[in-house]
């Protein structure tokens, strides 16, 4: 079966979250990913590693990370230590082999491996290289280091998260990483169409910050405009109520319910039983609501305590008012609609087993992937040195020794 990018081999250099992703969603869609990897890039996700795979007697936990099966799956896998140049050298011939390079360190890294652009585009004239600098290459921030949470904070996006009276909070999840790679993937997609009109690669810088900041641009904006700064609103809707998240009947089970019309609001009070407090004048219109919302929430709160959310999702939605359940992680996994639509897909690992991936968010209705586990910790060392370099055995085994396996902490900078 043809997959889109059949035929586009892509190196590797990510170390963590956004990198991975971006190199990931090229997978999906068919490229060959040729990752060059670090020991502690894979040890670094905080995570308790998966089970280990019955009748697999070494322990490797190094090849059961949570994060590196979900972010890596389906690439092939040599490990190099880049201050050798016996490495660099692998580096430069892979170049030439390559369509696309995607890496992700501090700006002053690459030049120092010598990996500059010009560098990689003297090897190779349709190379297409993106870098993912967390601040951008340039200004007086631009070697400064950050991880998502950093990324978080100096984005903007931080600061509007939480309740007014309460200090920022944290978005859950890692959203400014993968907002970064799925940028850096739309980018690719669009630099391989021009180079199939021009020939020529070219080189495309996502700075994560300003790539997050772009996400709250309308917050931006009425700050500049009105030179007025946003405060936070919680679950709060600047023109809806009541809008809110709701306790259930059982413990930390929540439902959202958000109104934005008359209409929508007398379908809830016909759902409710139009007890005598929904007949209260204050809440005949929107402008009323939107001022009295407390008193609602409380009186909805009571309500929804006596029902599971599921259940009253499926109400409220039958009775076209917007609604929804809170899913966890496990209500997910156990979801029989995303089951139904294959959002999680289980490959085989050869040393945790069945490892159950979810799917992006996209559907390639032509070209469906296969789901592949990730590989091994430098699992594909003979297919890179052999079939694509030409290697001969006596060179591969000198080559063993500068494998990145080195258990010292990890440098993002690498100076």
């Amino acid at each position: 079966m043809v997959m889109p990018l059949d035929g586009i081999r892509v190196l590797d250099l990510t170390i963590f979250i956004a990198g991975p992703v971006c190199t990931a969603l090229l997978g999906e869609m068919g490229a060959e990913i040729i990752k060059v990897e670090n020991l502690n890039a894979r040890m670094g996700g905080g995570q308790t590693p998966l089970p280990r795979k019955p009748g697999v007697e070494v322990d490797r936990p190094y090849n059961r990370q949570p994060f590196f099966h979900q972010l890596n799956r389906g690439k092939k896998a040599i490990s190099l230590n880049l201050m050798r140049p016996e490495a660099k050298e692998v580096v430069r011939q892979l170049v030439k082999v390559s369509d696309i390079v995607v890496e992700n360190f501090s700006p002053r890294v690459m030049p120092n491996f010598g990996f500059e652009y010009a560098a990689l585009k003297a090897l190779n004239p349709g190379i297409i290289m993106i870098s993912m600098p967390a601040l951008g290459s340039t200004g007086p921030l631009s070697n400064r280091i950050s991880l998502g949470p950093g990324i978080d904070a100096m984005s903007g996006l931080q600061h509007l998260n939480g309740f007014p009276e309460d200090p920022p909070m944290k978005p859950g999840g890692i959203i400014g990483d993968y907002n970064a790679g799925f940028l850096a993937t739309s980018c690719l997609l669009t630099a391989l169409l021009a180079r199939r009109k021009t020939g020529e690669g070219q080189h495309i810088e996502i700075a994560m910050r300003e790539g997050e900041s772009f996400l709250i641009g309308e917050y931006i904006l009425e700050a500049a405009m009105n030179n007025s700064s946003p405060i936070r609103s919680g679950n709060r809707h600047s023109s809806m109520a009541p809008h809110n998240i709701y306790p259930c009947k059982e413990e930390e089970e929540w439902i959202t319910i958000a109104v934005s019309s008359d209409h929508e609001w007398h379908q809830l009070c016909r759902v409710l039983g139009n007890p005598q407090w929904t007949q209260d004048a204050r809440f005949s219109d929107i402008a009323g609501r939107y001022q009295h919302q407390e008193t609602i929430d409380q009186h909805l709160s009571e309500w929804t305590k006596t029902h599971n959310a599921v259940p009253l999702m499926e109400l409220l939605q039958a009775a076209g008012v917007p609604s929804g359940a809170v899913m966890n992680a496990r209500d997910m996994a156990e979801s029989p609609h995303f089951r139904a639509r294959g959002f999680t897909r289980t490959a085989e690992s050869n040393d945790a087993g069945p490892v159950h991936l979810a799917r992006p968010g996209f559907i390639l209705t032509g070209s469906p992937s296969v789901p592949r586990p990730a590989p091994d910790f430098a699992e594909h060392t003979d297919y890179v040195f052999t079939e694509l370099l030409g290697y001969s055995p006596e060179k591969i085994r000198r080559l063993e020794e500068i494998k990145a396996t080195s258990r010292e902490p990890m440098r993002l900078g690498n100076d």
